[in-house]
């Protein structure tokens, strides 16, 4: 039961930080960005890939829990 809601939760998190990193994104490399938000948004930005790491990292150990073979390799 923990890994089913491991791995549901992991695919429900992933959509919505893909969202918030690609506006992330976009707006880190805007040049009309004014100066007081380029720490915060870079900051965010790193933020929202620590946590998509997590959710990878999870998805991962679910995929290792279920005994379905081995994890998805992906570069990193």
């Amino acid at each position: 039961m923990r890994r089913d809601f491991v791995a549901n939760a992991s695919h429900e998190l992933r959509s919505p930080l893909t969202v918030i990193r690609g506006y992330l994104d976009t707006l880190a490399e805007d040049p009309g960005l004014e100066e007081g938000w380029r720490d915060p948004v870079h900051e965010m930005r790193r933020q929202s890939e620590r946590m998509q790491n997590i959710v990878q990292d999870l998805l991962e150990l679910s995929r290792l829990e279920s005994g379905k073979g081995e994890a998805e390799q992906t570069p990193g």
